[in-house]
């Protein structure tokens, strides 16, 4: 995250910063004019997304029985229906376990505690738009289904095999265009296949003969 005093060596520096508009609804959206001054000597305004502060969380959940919970639900900037992982906003003082917890039972009905991070670093998706809006992407592999999801969500359970035809654009219902919800979908595929968590999954859940 950058403020007023932030230099990139060779390119320039912010030499001013002014709020632009903050949005009625939970103040969730607001907007700053940055002053840049170049290495050059020539200033220049750039107006971002100020989401400094604020991090969000995504669940990718997985059931002992190898299916994963999708939510289909309304998006209002494009105004249509979206399916992916569980994802939204972390609250005061959560982790980004803790968030994604909550997230996945709103907006699935699933729950999980086994959570484990997908990339070493946070992630985000609008570095020349948008400053902050930080993403972590984790994966459980102890998803049970405990309530209905929140009203407007739609649960759709996915096999690990649904999975790779929507990453390759081939399933016949489900299309994923977020680009953060493709990049957590790919890196998913990668790592069950490196750390062979289906077949781990298949002895664990073996019955026990005598």
């Amino acid at each position: 995250m950058a403020e007023k005093g932030t230099k990139i060596e060779g390119i320039g520096e912010i030499v001013e910063e002014k709020p632009t508009y903050t949005g009625p609804e939970y103040n969730w959206f607001k907007l700053i004019t940055r002053t840049i001054q170049f290495s050059d000597g020539h200033q220049e305004d750039q107006v971002v997304q100020d989401s400094r502060g604020k991090r969000f969380a995504v669940g990718v959940a997985m059931t002992a029985q190898g299916m994963f919970p999708l939510v289909t639900e309304p998006k209002r900037g494009r105004f249509e229906l979206s399916t992916g992982f569980a994802t939204g906003a972390m609250k005061k003082g959560e982790t980004p376990e803790e968030a994604a917890t909550r997230e996945l039972e709103e907006e699935t009905g699933y729950t999980a505690t086994n959570w484990r991070p997908l990339f070493p670093n946070t992630v985000y998706i609008k570095p020349d738009k948008e400053d902050g809006g930080d993403h972590e992407v984790l994966l459980a592999t102890d998803a049970q289904q405990v309530s209905d999801p929140e009203q407007y969500s739609t649960t759709v359970l996915v096999s690990f095999e649904d999975l790779e035809r929507i990453s390759r654009n081939e399933h016949e219902k489900i299309q994923i265009r977020n680009m953060m919800q493709y990049g957590a979908l790919c890196r998913t595929l990668n790592y069950i296949r490196e750390n062979n968590l289906l077949n781990q999954l298949t002895q664990e859940n073996l019955p026990v003969t005598s």
